[in-house]
Order: structure tokens, then sequence, then C-alpha cells
């Protein structure tokens, strides 16, 4: 039997938090090691690849992990999947292939050369292939094991890229192959202990495929569209950044992109664990659980993200010499919008664990649509030079228009999660308000005294960090509301972590 939902999601977040300083680490490497210009063309390439695989999964990892957990014996529907997978990267490199002997190539991946074309192509598959991965271990209740293993395999390839930033300057040829290297050590660790628990990653066995295609499409059919619509404009969006201002604009929102991601680490270790107690207690018709489960994580991951988010924004051009250098200058303003992103991806990534879980794919694909419809003039007026009667923001323009497009849709999606499961949709809009609104004064005031006090620039940050946290703290128990909790629930929680530091201690 699994481990309970409380005991997964802290080894869920136990490993986002010792990744935080080897994401850190490794974060502040990659752009040095690259520089600029090859860290753009490695972003422009990722992001290209990370929507085209996007589309071929149009949610059909999450189908798969959605029915895995429903049904854990059945190795047919991992097969399957499987076989999917190895389709989908055949049909890839034909297409490419074909786009490259008739020359466009060019117009499609401007200053890209025929080997980085491919080398991308093969990281968006390999790190498709890691998610599935991840997403077999959750669904079979293997979280404990399988966090453990992305821990190791996180510390080996830190260790390596130190290594490799004292070598000296890397080729992005170099670094794609690293990159593969990572993800392999961890599909491997992962099969082999499957294997140890007579669990097989990758079984061969009889499948019907007419009736799994069947029951894949009644779950993902509907996102096929909206997928390739996503598709079309998240190729657009950099496609527009690459053409018009180059690969080191790229780099500028690829560095702020990456650094917002850390504000996600807490959210993103939910996920998983959200959308599979959701699908089970779906399956069982318990509306009770479904209420209490988003009730209880949802508003407490979005002020956890918003406070990360929010400390982000105000000390942006620290975070950005400490990740990326005085090369990066221009990053500075890109990565004080981003921040914002983490903050509403939470609520993105639960809501739409709520529509996967439930079956509801047809109406989560019209939001996206209409998400979406509005997401492609936006991107052209912000993005486009004056010139191409845009308004010419570049990296920053990309920016604006992610929290944007992203802060309609996801309270979008979040009126119709609410109206599903009967809860009231006018709290969860004010919560937001609310926390954005005490958690700006807090880091404002907090940013200024330490202002005050410290002149060297690291001290403020980690003094300013420090303070920030304590009132935030204060603030939680003083008005445990703003999280969903109640008084007694902070207390319940702090007696039994003092409980268990004494039994340790003991």
């Amino acid at each position: 039997m699994g481990d309970s939902l409380k005991k997964r999601y802290a080894y869920k977040l136990l490993t986002n938090l010792i990744s935080l300083p080897i994401a850190v680490i490794t974060q502040a490497i990659i752009p040095r090691i690259l520089g600029p210009m090859n860290y753009g063309n490695y972003s422009f390439l990722t992001g290209f690849y990370g929507s085209l695989v996007g589309f071929f999964d149009s949610g059909t990892s999450i189908a798969l992990f959605t029915k895995l957990s429903q049904r854990q014996k059945e190795k047919a529907l991992v097969s399957f999947y499987w076989q999917f997978v190895a389709l989908v990267l055949i049909l890839m490199l034909s297409v490419i292939s074909v786009l490259v002997l008739i020359g466009i190539d060019r117009m499609i991946w401007p200053k890209q050369t025929v080997r980085f074309i491919f080398m991308g192509l093969f990281w968006g598959w390999l790190k498709w292939l890691f998610q599935v991965v991840q997403k077999i271990l959750d669904a079979l209740g293997h979280t404990r094991q399988g966090e453990i293993i992305r821990m190791f395999q996180k510390s080996v390839a830190c260790v390596l890229l130190v290594q490799l930033y004292y070598v000296g300057n890397l080729s992005l040829e170099c670094f794609f192959y690293y990159e593969y290297g990572v993800v392999l050590v961890y599909i491997v660790s992962c099969y082999l202990y499957l294997q140890y628990n007579d669990i097989s990653l990758f079984p061969f066995v009889k499948v019907n495929h007419v009736a799994y295609v069947k029951e894949f499409y009644s779950y993902s059919g509907p996102l096929v569209f909206a997928s390739f619509i996503a598709l079309i404009v998240n190729v657009f969006d950099r496609w527009l950044l690459q053409r018009f201002f180059g690969a080191e604009e790229q780099g500028y929102f690829g560095l702020a992109y990456q650094a917002a991601a850390v504000c996600f680490l807490f959210s993103s270790a939910m996920t998983p664990i959200f959308t599979r107690e959701f699908a089970i207690a779906h399956e069982k018709a318990e509306l009770r659980k479904k209420r209490h489960l988003f009730m209880k994580y949802v508003p407490l991951l979005y002020f956890v993200s918003a406070f990360l988010a929010l400390f982000v924004t105000f000390n942006a051009s620290i975070f950005v010499r400490l990740l990326g250098g005085d090369n990066y200058e221009g990053a500075v303003l890109v990565l004080a919008i981003m921040a914002f992103y983490p903050i509403h991806q939470t609520y993105g990534q639960l809501c739409g664990a709520v529509f996967y879980s439930t079956n509801a794919t047809k109406q989560y694909r019209n939001i996206r649509l209409f998400n979406m419809a509005i997401s492609l003039p936006i991107s052209y007026v912000l993005i486009a030079p004056v010139e191409f009667y845009g308004l010419g923001f570049a990296a920053q323009g990309l920016a604006v228009k992610m929290i944007a497009t992203q802060l309609i849709g996801v309270n979008v999606m979040l009126y119709f999660v609410c109206k599903m499961i009967r809860l009231k949709f006018v709290k969860f809009l004010l919560q937001q308000i609310l926390v954005i609104g005490l958690l700006l004064v807090l880091v404002v005031v907090t940013n200024y005294l330490c202002s005050l006090l410290v002149t060297h620039e690291l001290v403020r940050l980690l003094l300013s960090g420090f303070f920030y946290l304590c009132f935030s703290l204060v603030l939680v128990f003083l008005y445990p509301k703003i999280i969903s909790f109640r008084r007694n629930d902070l207390i319940n929680f702090i007696v039994s972590v003092k409980e268990r530091i004494i039994k340790t201690n003991l």
C-alpha cells in the first residue's frame, strides 16, 4: 500500500527544498558558462520543442497518470503509452528531416544550425520521457522512492556541472549531451528500482490498441485542437523574440523564466499528488473530500508562491547578478515581471488537475482556447518593433503578456472549478487580492528598513528575507483565514512539530 497524501507531499516537498540550493547553483552556472547568446539559443530551442512535445502529449500523460492511479496492475496501459511515445519520436524526426531537406529550417528556427535543431528535438523527447516516468512512479504510489532517486540525479548533475564550469567555457553541443546524460541517469535508476520490486517500467505485454486509442481519445481528444493552438501561440511568442531581437533577448527571457520557476517549487511538489487524490475521490463520488482537498491546499500553496514571487520581484537586480552576472543586466526588469508568473501558475496547475481528474477535458479545452485567442494579438503588439506596428518591448513585452493572459485564464478556470465542486468563487478571488496586497506591504517595508541598516547587497538580501519571513509567519498566525486555516489547526501543527523535534532529540 502506498504512502499517505501527507507523507508523499512531505517527500516531494523535502526533495524540492533540498533541491533549492542545487537549482540556484545550476541556474547560476548555466547562463554564465554558455553566455547570453548560446543561452538564448538554448532557451529558444528548448522552448520550441517543449511546446511541440506538449502538443503531442495533449494531456495524454495526465490521462495515463489518472487511469494508472485507478488501475495500478494494468501493465498493458503502460505498454501502450510507451509505444505512443516511440511513435511520436519517429514522427517528429521524419517531419523535421523533411523541413530541413526542403530548406525552410532557417525560417522556422532563425539563426540555428541543423545540428542544434535535431539536438533540441532529442532534448524535448527525453524530457517528456522523464516526466512520464515520474508520473508512473507517482501513480503506483512510489513517490517517496522516486523523489530519493530524483535527489540522487540532481546531486550528480550538479557536481558534474560544477566540474564543467571549472574546466572553462562549455559549448552548446556539449551542454546538450550533459542534459541527455542527466535525464538518462534518472530513467535508468527508476527502471532498476522498479525491476528490483518486480515492477516493469517498460512492460512487453499484449495490447488492445483499438480499445486504448478510444479510451485515450475520449479523455484527451478534446484537448488536441487546444494543444495545437497552444503550440502555435508558444512557438509564435519565442519566434517573434528570436526573429526581431535575436538570441540575447531570448537569453534574458530564458534566465528570468528559469529563476521565476524556483518560486513554484512548493506547488509543483503537490500537483501530481493532488491530481491523484482528486481522481480517486472523483471515482468514488466523494464531493466532500474533493472540496476539502481544494480548500485545504490551494489557498496555502498560493500564499507560499506569492510570498516567494514578491520577494524575487523586489530583489530582481540582485538575483540577476547572482544567477547570470553582469552580462545579463538586461534581464532585471524581465525577471521583476516574470516573478509574478508562479503566483497564478499555482491556481492554474491545481485547477487544471481538477479538470483532468474529473474527465472535464472539453470544458478545459474551451477555456484554454478562449485564453489563447486573446494571446496572439497581445504578443504581437507587445513584442514586435515599432516599425512593424508593435511597441517593441522585446523580452519585457513577452513577460507582460504571459502574466496578463495567465491572470485572465486562471480565474476563468477557477470560476468553473468552484462551480463544479460547489465553492464560492468570490472567496478565492478576494483571497488572491488580499494575499498580494498584504505581502506587498511586508516586502516593501522590510526591503526599505534593511536598505537603511545594511549596504552590502547580499547581506541586505538575506536580512530582508529573514524579516520578511518572520513578518509573514506572524501574519498567518494572526489571520490564519488568509490560507483557509483555523487558529486551532496552526496551534496543533506547531505542537506536533515540537513533539517530533523532542522525540528526535531523545
